[in-house]
């Protein structure tokens, strides 16, 4: 991980952080000693850790509910917070599994305008998620795994190309990437110019959720 051996764990520690599906939050803490709790069990200097804190609720958007139970927060702001609590000690790499994970239309816009910000930053994020289509709003490559196969690597940056799939006669497809309708037809003008026998043209999906379906042979798993 950035150059450092996997056996280095002593080394790779500090520079990974990790907010798991479910959250734990302890009883009797408010978000602040939440927070302040970590800070101590990352060793951060007592002198700037609660600059450090304060960064980290603005980020998140929570610096009204500082003084406010853990447990008594919303899912989303609880994803909020948990954020925070990945990013206290400034990791290079933030992990999050399944970050959208029953939170509502308004705190996934939140929770997405985080990550893209860090991302801004220069932070990398990697996200484990089943919810492929917001994935295409958050990141810039994706990883398509299937049984424990890497089955797939595919580049989300970029637009989006507009493929199509055309059917012969004889049984066989052939793929091409046209940019507009107008290409489309010249394509089919041209195959048929040179003698193929064209039965079907149809028009293949680049969206994220498609290609993992093709991919994986249409087995979610």
């Amino acid at each position: 991980i950035f150059g450092i051996p996997l056996t280095d764990t002593e080394a790779i520690r500090p520079i990974i952080g990790y907010v798991p599906d479910v959250l734990g939050m302890y009883s009797g803490l408010t978000v602040q000693e939440y927070l302040d709790f970590f800070a101590e069990a990352y060793r951060l200097p007592r002198d700037t850790r609660g600059a450090t804190i304060e960064g980290l609720l603005e980020l998140v958007d929570l610096s009204s509910k500082r003084y406010a139970d853990v447990n008594t927060l919303s899912r989303g702001m609880k994803q909020r917070i948990g954020l925070a609590r990945g990013l206290i000690h400034q990791p290079r790499l933030l992990i999050l599994d399944e970050p959208a994970s029953g939170l509502d239309p308004r705190a996934r816009i939140e929770l997405r305008d985080i990550i893209n910000h860090l991302r801004e930053l220069g932070m990398t994020v990697l996200i484990s998620s089943h919810i492929l289509g917001e994935l295409e709003e958050m990141c810039t490559h994706g990883l398509i795994v299937e049984q424990g196969r890497l089955v797939g690597f595919e580049s989300l940056a970029d637009e989006p190309t507009r493929s199509v799939e055309v059917r012969l006669l004889d049984g066989s497809t052939k793929r091409f990437e046209v940019p507009d309708l107008a290409a489309q037809r010249d394509l089919i003008r041209s195959l048929i110019h040179e003698g193929f026998e064209v039965v079907a043209v149809t028009e293949v999906s680049t969206r994220l959720e498609d290609r993992f379906l093709r991919l994986t042979e249409g087995q979610v798993n």
